[in-house]
């Protein structure tokens, strides 16, 4: 996402950004693996080139699990982890 766009989102608001970085080919492979869904392969080079990756974000590394990704949003962001599932 372009920062300009990013600006425009969190206009009035008190937003915190956590940014999954990732190589082209390891997010290919995330597309590749979900069905079903409407964004597809065919947009991942125009996603890259426009790409302005935040410098004000909590990055976090996109080969992690999805589990662990949580879990290190939460606890980088500095919110209570939910209870149960």
């Amino acid at each position: 996402m372009k920062q300009s766009y990013r600006e425009t989102l969190a206009a009035g608001l008190d937003m915190r950004i956590v940014y999954l970085r990732g190589t082209y080919d390891q997010m290919r492979q995330h597309i590749l693996a979900r069905h079903g869904h409407f964004a597809g392969e065919s947009i991942l080079a125009g996603q890259f080139s426009d790409l302005e990756e935040p410098t004000d974000a909590l990055v976090l590394d996109v080969s992690s699990s999805p589990e662990r990704l949580a879990s290190e949003a939460v606890a980088g962001l500095g919110l209570a982890p939910a209870d149960g599932p």
